[in-house]
This record gives C-alpha cells, sequence and structure tokens, in this order.
C-alpha cells in the first residue's frame, strides 16, 4: 500500500509538470529568450573598446588644437597690439622731433631766428636802439645807515623783448651786502627801450650793463 501511494505521488508530478510546460508553450507573452544565456563576442567587445580608446584619443587631439590655435590668435592679437602701440609713439617721436626742429632757433651770426618770425641777438654790440625811460638805481639805505665808503660795481645781463619792455635780469657780478643788486634789479624793471628791429623786424636784443655806487660824502 505504500509503494502505491509513493507511486501515485510520482506519476501526479509528471503530470502536474507536463501540463505546465503545454500551458507556457501556447503563450504568446512568453518569451524563449529570458531562458537562454547571452554571449558576448570577446573580439567585437574588444574592437568596440578600442574605437571608444581612438574617439576618446581624436577628440584630446581636437581639443589641444583648439586650444593651440586659441594661444596663437590671443598672441597675434598681443603681437598686433604692441606694434600699433609702438607705431603710436613713433609717430608722437617723429612729431616731436618736428614741433622741436620749427621751434629751435636758427642762428645766423650774432642772431637767432626764432619760430615767430623774430630775431634775437646775444649781443647788443652794432644794434641801434633807444632807451625811452632809464631809471638810475637808488643807493641802497643799508649802505647809507652804515655809511659804506667803498665803491662797487655791480654788472647784469638783461632781455629787450620786441614791445621794448625790460625781462630775463641777472646779476653776473654781486655785490651780496647791503641790497646793492635789489637796486639794480628795481631799476632796470623801470627801463623802457624803443621797439629794436632788425631788417624790418623786430628783435628781442640781451644787454650787459654795468652800475656803479659811489659812497655819497
Amino acid at each position: 500500500m505504500r509503494y502505491f501511494l509513493l507511486a501515485l505521488l510520482i506519476h501526479l508530478a509528471f503530470f502536474l509538470k507536463f501540463n505546465h510546460i503545454h500551458e507556457t508553450l501556447g503563450d504568446p507573452n512568453f518569451s524563449s529568450r529570458g531562458t537562454i544565456p547571452i554571449s558576448y563576442n570577446v573580439k567585437n567587445k574588444e574592437q568596440r573598446i578600442d574605437n571608444i580608446k581612438k574617439v576618446k584619443g581624436s577628440n584630446e587631439v581636437a581639443l589641444k588644437q583648439e586650444k593651440v590655435q586659441k594661444e596663437k590668435v590671443k598672441k597675434k592679437k598681443n603681437n598686433d597690439f604692441k606694434s600699433k602701440m609702438k607705431r603710436k609713439e613713433d609717430v608722437i617721436k617723429k612729431d616731436k622731433k618736428k614741433i622741436q626742429k620749427k621751434s629751435k632757433p636758427k642762428k645766423l651770426g650774432n642772431f637767432v631766428a626764432n619760430s615767430d618770425g623774430s630775431y634775437t641777438s646775444y649781443s647788443s654790440k652794432g644794434i641801434h636802439f633807444e632807451i625811452l625811460r632809464q631809471i638810475d638805481p637808488d643807493y641802497p639805505r643799508q649802505a647809507e645807515i652804515i655809511r659804506y665808503s667803498k665803491e662797487v660795481v655791480v654788472e647784469a645781463r638783461f632781455l629787450v623783448d620786441t614791445k621794448g619792455m625790460i625781462k630775463d635780469i641777472k646779476i653776473i657780478k654781486s655785490h651780496k651786502k647791503f641790497g646793492f643788486d635789489d637796486a639794480v634789479v628795481d631799476s632796470l624793471r623801470k627801463w623802457k627801450f624803443r621797439p629794436i628791429v632788425f631788417n624790418g623786424k623786430r628783435m628781442n636784443v640781451y644787454f650787459n650793463k654795468e652800475f656803479i655806487f659811489k659812497p655819497k660824502s
């Protein structure tokens, strides 16, 4: 009886298994690929990896080339800017030289031709001139107070401009004590010349003049 029941159970199990297989084969949603192991072609996989590496390498090369090209363009712009600035500097230097050349006086013997068309003479020798107002310097009060008894000579150099006015007064032989130099400068500022003319053009003329101070008795 025991063996009979065992056999019956085995037959029942086979029957249920067969019935399940039969139903599965008739199911249109069943995919046999679910139970089929997938195999890979190792060679194709390596080829794909190699291709990926090649593409990646190509991108890196392209990026490097693009970077190099950008650096070249940047360098070219910098060089162009520097060249442009240098050209501007050269033009400015040339213009300055032209201005200096135009403004630089031309020497004509004892005379110098100025850029404004006038002349300057550094010596009054041979120049005809007329003094319209000439005031002698006063004897300095400081020297009078101490009863200074020595003769004093002060020499000055000054410019008579095209209007006959006195400019650029310089003491070239000085007596620094007691105000003699100041007395000479104060008197020269009051002088007035008739405008000096040379070849139909007014002139600037430099003069040297000695002033002698004698003590009052």
